[in-house]
């Protein structure tokens, strides 16, 4: 056995480092490329099966040409393996109680380290395997393989790699640099808190030229939550179904070169707090629970059935194809932002979805259910309806900001907090079902449809106390009541195209009153526009207009009592309704009138038929379709 000719066995025994030493010390030596002296060499088997070393194993830099089998092996005070090679390796069922350095070894053949159980942060950096490597049911308090080559396949289902009750950012799984030629099988495997496969600039991500297999993983702890950082990867088929993440999770710049299964996700925000983990780290680290920056994704890719408690992100680059989007539920933020989508079926609830600079080149249907709805800077070049799902509560449309809605459909969504200005082709909007604009203050009354951007303006004036409540605290300020009254020209052109004028009326009326308050105080424009509201309310309120004809002959008939005749009046009530009379053309002019009395009459000819079409004019303007 000295000159390494018979197998080495230990099995069975328990060992101190001196006696392991000298055993090592006995083997044959031979050059190191790793270290300028020369290393023990076994030539033959080995068998440490059951062995219990009570002391550090210090074997670095030691070759095993042949098996070497610590089966069941326990190591009191840890093993350092740094640099040592194996023909093959197996470790089922170890027990490793302190540091474990299994850096720079290089394994011929297989290495099998199925139900190891260490309770030191296990590390295995620049690794070389030359088959499969296997961590199936393994115990560990955390892993690192960087720069590790494995030829064959890695297993690691069922793996707990937080073996520990770790407390908060103590544990750790990195596998950046890693490169797995063959399948990488991670399922139902437990990952700690944190865990990268790629993603922080100094760091290259792993590489995986198989399929890669994640269902029913669980990433970080529900006490701890976690960050887990899938940056950069270049997947083939590769599958998520059932994986739970606890804290934040990013698959920013990650391709995925075949149709992934990234189905029955689910996502937990984690503690409210987490001093541990705010380092440098962090502060990197994208702020969405779920982050799908910039992937990239086959055509007739899948979102299906994704649970996030916390917020999301989704920005896809290069979209080739159709993709489906349904079952996403989101408890906070949903962030859909730069993609182009092809045709897009959509199915999402969330706190607040916002959709930023998309665009939908073959149309779709966007299915919501939340509370706030956001379309900034985006377009559609085929039909796409943003529908509010039934049965849910109101879904507020809170922004179109420079939106071209040439080609969108809105069905069901409430306009009350919906800020206008600033959309394109706002008159080719479409909207079915109930309008839901907000309803102007009044005393008594429903009072007219006025668009939010209207309520910001005026309660942003000493005199719009009554618009307060409209305006929430946080909308930003508008300066420019012409900007409000495009908004409301648009929307009522949009009404007349549909042939809906008494559906435009209110918008008429709306835009009116932007233009008298933009006109300067006590010009022409503000007087003409100031009567104009006065008389008749904008040619809308046949009240007005009623009441202005009543007031301008009771008026007409008490001048005319006191200055219209030569000898004695008719009397108050005769004066006026000789008064009204005349002025419709019902009673020719008396002969005993005075100038003052025929400039009455005149005045009264022209300003009681204006007063009447009116009148009529609003009626018509309610009732025509």
């Amino acid at each position: 056995m000295a000159r390494g000719q018979a197998r080495l066995t230990l099995a069975g025994l328990r060992i101190s480092g001196k006696i392991f030493s000298a055993i090592l010390g006995a083997m044959p030596l031979a050059a190191s490329s790793a270290a300028s002296q020369r290393r023990p060499t076994v030539p033959a088997a080995a068998s440490f099966h059951e062995t219990e070393f009570l002391d550090c194993v210090d074997a670095q830099h030691i070759t095993f040409e042949s098996h070497c089998d610590f089966t069941k092996a326990i190591f009191h005070k840890g093993a350092i393996w740094n640099g040592s090679k194996f023909g093959s390796l197996n470790m089922q069922c170890a027990r490793i109680e302190e540091q474990a350095n299994f850096d720079n070894i290089t394994v011929r053949n297989s290495a099998t380290l199925d139900g190891l159980e260490c309770n030191a942060f296990f590390q295995f950096v620049n690794g070389s395997v030359g088959g499969s490597l296997s961590f199936k049911y393994a115990k560990l308090a955390g892993i690192w393989t960087t720069h590790t080559v494995v030829q064959g396949n890695l297993d690691m289902s069922n793996a707990d790699l937080h073996r520990k009750a770790v407390e908060a950012a103590g544990a750790l799984a990195r596998f950046d640099g890693t490169t797995i030629e063959g399948d990488a099988t991670f399922t139902a495997t437990k990952f700690p808190f944190e865990t990268t496969f790629g993603g922080y600039a100094d760091m290259n991500a792993a590489k995986f030229n198989g399929r890669v297999d994640f269902s029913e993983s669980q990433f970080g702890t529900p006490e701890a939550g976690g960050r887990h950082l899938l940056q950069q990867l270049d997947l083939a088929k590769t599958s998520f179904n059932n994986c739970v993440f606890h804290g934040r999770v990013s698959f920013a710049g990650s391709v995925f070169a075949q149709r992934p299964d990234l189905s029955n996700i689910r996502v937990h925000s984690g503690p409210a707090h987490q001093p541990a983990a705010k380092d440098q780290n962090d502060a990197r680290f994208p702020e969405s629970n779920l982050d799908l920056s910039n992937v990239r994704l086959p055509q007739g890719a899948t979102l299906r059935n994704i649970d996030v408690v916390g917020s999301m992100t989704i920005s896809f680059s290069d979209l080739a194809g159709e993709l489906e989007v349904s079952g996403i539920r989101v408890s906070d933020r949903l962030l859909i932002t730069n993609t182009t989508f092809q045709y897009l079926p959509f199915d999402a609830k969330a706190g607040t979805i916002a959709i930023v600079r998309c665009q939908f080149a073959k149309g779709g249907v966007v299915g919501t259910s939340t509370n706030s709805l956001q379309i900034i800077e985006s377009d559609a070049r085929q039909p796409v309806s943003i529908v509010a799902e039934d049965g849910a509560e109101r879904t507020f449309l809170t922004s179109l900001s420079r939106t071209n809605l040439e080609n969108f459909t809105f069905v069901g969504l409430d306009f009350s907090r919906t800020s206008l200005t600033g959309s394109v082709n706002l008159e080719k909007i479409r909207i079915q079902g109930q309008f839901r604009f907000l309803r102007s203050p009044r005393f008594f009354g429903t009072g007219r449809e006025a668009i939010f951007d209207e309520a910001v303006f005026r309660a942003s004036r000493r005199i719009g106390w009554r618009w307060r409540r409209h305006a929430s605290t946080n909308a930003s300020r508008h300066d420019n009541p012409q900007a409000v009254a495009g908004s409301y020209r648009a929307l009522r052109k949009n009404r007349e195209d549909s042939k809906d004028e008494p559906g435009g009326a209110d918008f008429y009326y709306g835009e009116m009153e932007m233009r008298r308050i933009a006109a300067r105080t006590l010009s022409a424009e503000w007087g003409l526009l100031t009567a104009y509201w006065l008389i008749s309310g904008y040619g809308l309120r046949a009240w007005r207009a009623v009441s202005a004809l009543t007031l301008f002959v009771f008026a007409g008939g008490l001048a005319l009592e006191a200055y219209g005749f030569r000898s004695t009046s008719p009397g108050g009530m005769d004066s006026a309704l000789l008064f009204a009379q005349t002025s419709i053309g019902l009673a020719r002019l008396p002969d005993n009138l005075t100038s003052a009395g025929s400039f009455l009459f005149i005045a009264g000819r022209i300003a009681c038929p204006a007063l009447l079409a009116l009148a009529a004019l609003a009626v018509r303007g309610r009732l025509k379709r």
